[in-house]
């Protein structure tokens, strides 16, 4: 889960940022990974793909 810390430290110092593998239990830290899978998934059709990434991106601010 420190992959979280590098993934969202693009958003500020790394050490600011919410780290799951410090903050959560087990069982947070497999809930977390279970919301990523299914809002992030590796593999998905191209349109999929597209929705999601607009979506999360209106959602985080990132398309302003």
């Amino acid at each position: 889960m420190a992959q979280d810390a590098q993934e969202y430290g693009q958003y500020g110092r790394p050490e600011d940022c919410f780290d799951p593998s410090t903050c959560c239990d087990a069982r947070e830290q497999a809930l977390i990974a279970a919301l990523r899978a299914y809002l992030r998934p590796d593999v998905a059709p191209e349109c999929l793909m597209a929705k999601l990434k607009a979506t999360l991106d209106h959602c985080c601010g990132e398309d302003q």
